[in-house]
């Protein structure tokens, strides 16, 4: 290769390598805006629960660990009901539906590709 063939291809890598430095730069400035507007969010939102008002302090209940434990089995009990409720509600809205089955029954008919078949080797 003649001498200005290697001249043409390292001038070829010097700008690829310099235009490689401008994409990362501008992609590292875009990132660190981005990352910048995301921690002012967090600092908004962190901001917000550290404020307490006063209505929350005296409607708030303590936590259940420190109460009676007739309390946490009272609670317990009452769960328990809804979820025996609920699952009575599904067993009996599936047992409608399983009964308007039973009673309606599809008639079976067989497909036209079926009887075309099934014609031609009978005859």
């Amino acid at each position: 290769m003649p001498w200005w063939g290697w001249i043409i291809l390292a001038v070829i890598m010097l700008a690829v390598f310099i235009i490689g430095l401008i994409y990362a730069g501008i992609h590292a400035i875009r990132a660190a805006h981005s990352i910048a507007d995301t921690g002012s969010n967090v600092q908004g939102y962190l901001s917000v629960m550290q404020q307490s008002s006063d209505t929350d302090e005296e409607t708030a209940e303590p936590p259940l660990f420190t109460q009676p434990l007739s309390t946490a089995a009272h609670r317990y009990s009452l769960a328990q009901t809804a979820v025996e409720q609920r699952r009575i509600t599904k067993h009996n809205r599936h047992a409608e539906h399983w009964g308007v089955w039973k009673n309606h029954r599809v008639p079976f008919t067989e497909p036209a590709a079926d009887k075309q078949n099934s014609n031609e080797h009978t005859s």
